[in-house]
């Protein structure tokens, strides 16, 4: 082996170890539950939940306003895994109310 092709080597080898290990870090590290990995159902929410948070919104919000279950069954799931930020942003963008009236809304939801 020559001193260019060891120098080459020395130089590339370190690399693509470092991106290799990123991306297996990326695909295995922590974060990823064996849930994620396998790709399992995501939870559902019960239906007499489901039908009080539509009965809330119907109180709260004008009639054009009201989001479809989908949209109230993700929000629900969002408060339940405690990212509340995400669910004032899905729900202000389906029903296109201040934050203030999305606050006060999820604030009454079950």
């Amino acid at each position: 082996m020559s001193t260019t092709e060891l120098g080459l080597l020395l130089s590339v080898g370190p690399v693509a170890l470092i991106a290799l290990s990123a991306l297996a870090f990326r695909l295995f590290g922590p974060g990823r539950s064996a849930k994620q990995l396998t790709g399992s159902a995501p939870p559902t929410i019960d239906p007499v939940r489901l039908e009080l948070a539509r009965s809330i919104a119907g109180t709260t919000l004008a009639p054009h306003q009201i989001p479809d279950d989908a949209t109230l069954a993700e929000v629900l799931l969002l408060r339940d895994q405690r990212k509340p930020t995400h669910a004032a942003k899905l729900l202000r963008a389906h029903i296109g109310a201040s934050l203030s009236e999305t606050r006060r809304l999820l604030d009454r939801l079950p």
